[in-house]
């Protein structure tokens, strides 16, 4: 390669956590797919080199030190106790989880915190991304230096109950504000009309055909399939206060009640703070031969491919890359209504859109349960689509190109 040619390289930084198994990292490997190596230079900073998906990181990507900085306990509590932002983030996170029961906000103000404290990039970029929220928006707001900042926003604002003026001193240096829903991006507009203007709507990046090549498997992953038994399977982290699992449990004890799970199982792929509760829940409603816990796998298309519903009771959402994946497998989905649940679902077509409670998804499950003619139009109609958004590769490409910083308000 010329020299010339790879100077005019774009540079790229692109800001992240690390790389577990989930679906914002199966959207920035997507992302890093699409990514023409020939016009840009990039390079990935994780707040920790760590995760199962690691590997999945594409070779045309440089991997940079990790933003934490390995300190002895002593010297990082010491560290932490000698910085005034630090304090007073703590008193002011403890304050905020009393005032509003929601620890999601203490995450958010703990994560400027965090971004304050850990290691610093001495090089300027054309292009800084934030992939994700909290620690990534903060760090590459306040301290990455780049021409142009663009943050990727997974989540919703209203739903989730995250409040948007702590992060307005990061959206006030960010030029781009990058939503995966139209629901969630139209949510934040209510919310903060000062930076509305700087929002866009750019769907997660995923092709149907490598989505089906990545579930191929040799043999059977799952027990062998009885016909009668209708399969179940969600995929996230195990999280209660977003995932609603625990809801799922309740609802399968009252259908068990109802006599009405004897031919229903519901498998569990993934892990979380909530594992314990979860398994131990299951136990005491002796659920365990309906619902049945995998634990997190690497690859968990082939475990999707292999069941018949995909199912998830959360809270709130963005846009769930697992419902698209499950889709792209044919697989109908059975969720909530989250807030991009109609953005992913067409009612009664590829799927159940139901009430966000746990009646909501008692009524739903019974629904599926008592048609096994509707669960099959819904097969056929799902076998039918092609789900793949080429176009949010030319969106991506768009801002991406969007090189001249707007003036910041």
């Amino acid at each position: 390669m010329e020299k010339g040619e790879y100077q005019a390289k774009k540079k790229v930084l692109i800001v992240y956590t690390e790389m577990i198994l989930g679906g914002a990292t199966n959207s920035l490997i997507s992302m890093l797919n699409s990514f023409d190596y020939s016009k840009y230079d990039v390079e990935l900073l994780l707040y920790e080199n760590k995760g199962i998906l690691q590997d999945k990181i594409p070779t045309g990507v440089t991997i940079l030190e990790q933003a934490k900085i390995c300190r002895s306990i002593f010297s990082d509590i010491a560290k932490k106790l000698l910085s005034p932002f630090y304090i007073y983030s703590v008193l002011k996170s403890f304050y905020y989880k009393i005032k509003t029961k929601n620890k999601l906000v203490r995450i958010q103000i703990m994560s400027a915190a965090g971004a304050s404290l850990s290691r610093r990039l001495e090089k300027e970029y054309d292009i800084a991304i934030s992939y994700l929220e909290f620690w990534p928006l903060n760090y590459t707001a306040h301290f990455v230096k780049a021409k142009h900042k663009i943050a990727w926003i997974h989540i919703d604002y209203l739903q989730s109950g995250l409040l948007v003026r702590l992060d307005e001193p990061a959206f006030s240096k960010i030029h781009r504000i990058v939503f995966v829903s139209r629901q969630c991006l139209n949510n934040f507009a209510r919310l903060c009309p000062k930076y509305a203007r700087k929002a866009v709507y750019i769907e997660n990046i995923m092709l149907q055909e490598q989505i089906q090549m990545a579930a191929k498997h040799n043999g059977l992953l799952l027990p062998p399939r009885n016909e009668n038994v209708m399969r179940l399977v969600s995929t996230c982290r195990i999280s209660f206060s977003q995932k609603g699992l625990d809801r799922g449990v309740k609802a399968f004890g009252v259908l068990r009640d109802k006599g009405l799970i004897n031919n229903v199982e519901w498998y569990i792929i993934g892990d979380g703070e909530d594992m314990p509760v979860l398994r131990k829940m299951i136990e005491d409603e002796k659920l365990e031969k309906h619902i049945i816990l995998l634990g997190s796998k690497v690859n968990p298309l082939g475990y999707v491919s292999e069941c018949d519903f995909f199912f998830l009771p959360s809270l709130y959402e963005g846009k769930p890359l697992a419902v698209t994946e499950a889709l792209m497998l044919g697989l109908p989905a059975l969720v909530t209504n989250y807030a991009s649940a109609s953005e992913q679902i067409e009612n009664y077509v590829d799927g159940l859109i139901v009430e966000n409670s746990v009646q909501g998804i008692i009524e739903g499950l019974e629904i599926l349960i008592n048609n096994p003619g509707l669960r099959e139009q819904m097969k056929k109609a799902v076998a039918s689509k092609d789900y793949s958004n080429v176009e949010a590769v030319k969106q991506l490409e768009k801002v991406l190109e969007e090189l001249v910083p707007e003036e910041l308000q």
